[in-house]
Order: structure tokens, then C-alpha cells, then sequence
């Protein structure tokens, strides 16, 4: 039978870093550093739980960008561009803490370049996890048969045409 109830006590510590540097008024560097001890306490009502990492929690997570953003000499037209990275590292996904429900640590890199003009339209081209990276956001065990896991894939590399116009 299935019993639904507060888990009770989470222990949450840590710390972060984030920088920005700006070398040229056209480029900005960005970054980000996250270290999260995060935990079923010992006041946790289920026993198995205790001193394990709460789900979907990454110890480590890290960020970095890159931004660029000109004027053109053209009819008052600018370009721009972007790459952002996002590191995380390994994470159960199951509600229980099912072994069979880690994920790996994994990379996410998406980019964008793009051209604007002096009517406030704007087009870019667009793509996200670029480098098709193949990550499960959740995997949860199978209703089908017993012993069988199934996951929700991440997004996978996605390539797009951006047009917009702001008013």
C-alpha cells in the first residue's frame, strides 16, 4: 500500500559564487559556481531516507556565458550573440531514492546569434543543447513490468529561427 505524508526534515548548506566581467562595452563574460550539501535529516520519517541527497538535488552546478553586442554601420542595424553552459552533477530523480533513478552529471550548451534592426524586429537563430547531450530528467519505475525503469528525456538538440518585433 502507498502512504502519502511530509517527509519531515531537509538539512540544507552550501555556498555560491556568481561573477560578471565586462572586458569591452560589447562583450560580457558571466559566471556561476554552486557547491549544495542537501539532505533527508535525521528527523525524517522514513528511515531509508535519512543522511541521503534530497531528490533531483546536484552537489555541484556550474554556469558560464559569453554575450556579445555591436552596432552595425548599417541603417541602424546591431548584432549580438550568446553561448551559456550549464554543468550539473549526478541526481536521483525518484521520489524514494530508487538506485536505478541516478542520473549522471551533465553538460547543456545553448547559443544564440543574432541581428537587430531599427524598427525594434529583431532575428536570431537559435539552438539549444546544442551538442545533444542525452540526459533523463525523471526516470521513475515501470507500471508495465516489474523490475523495468522508463524516463523522461531532456530536450534534444533543438535549431531555430527567431523573429521578433517589440511594441
Amino acid at each position: 500500500s502507498t502512504v502519502i505524508s511530509n517527509v519531515g526534515e531537509v538539512v540544507s548548506r552550501g555556498v555560491e559564487f556568481e561573477t560578471t566581467v565586462i572586458p569591452t562595452k560589447a562583450l560580457r563574460f558571466n559566471g556561476g559556481f554552486t557547491f549544495a550539501d542537501v539532505f533527508f535529516a535525521q528527523g525524517t520519517r522514513d528511515a531509508n531516507l535519512r543522511g541521503r541527497q534530497v531528490t533531483n538535488s546536484p552537489r555541484w552546478t556550474s554556469t558560464l556565458s559569453a554575450n556579445y553586442k555591436r552596432a552595425l554601420p548599417w541603417q541602424g542595424m546591431s548584432f549580438s550573440g550568446n553561448v551559456a553552459a550549464r554543468y550539473q552533477s549526478a541526481v536521483n530523480t525518484s521520489a524514494s531514492l530508487l538506485p536505478q533513478a541516478r542520473q549522471t552529471g551533465y553538460s547543456v550548451i545553448n547559443a544564440r546569434l543574432g541581428l537587430g534592426f531599427r524598427n525594434d524586429f529583431d532575428v536570431s537563430l537559435v539552438g539549444t543543447n546544442i551538442t545533444d547531450t542525452v540526459y533523463q530528467a525523471i526516470i521513475f519505475a515501470s507500471v508495465a513490468q516489474a523490475g523495468s525503469f522508463n524516463g523522461f528525456p531532456g530536450p534534444p538538440r533543438t535549431i531555430g529561427l527567431e523573429l521578433r518585433k517589440r511594441f
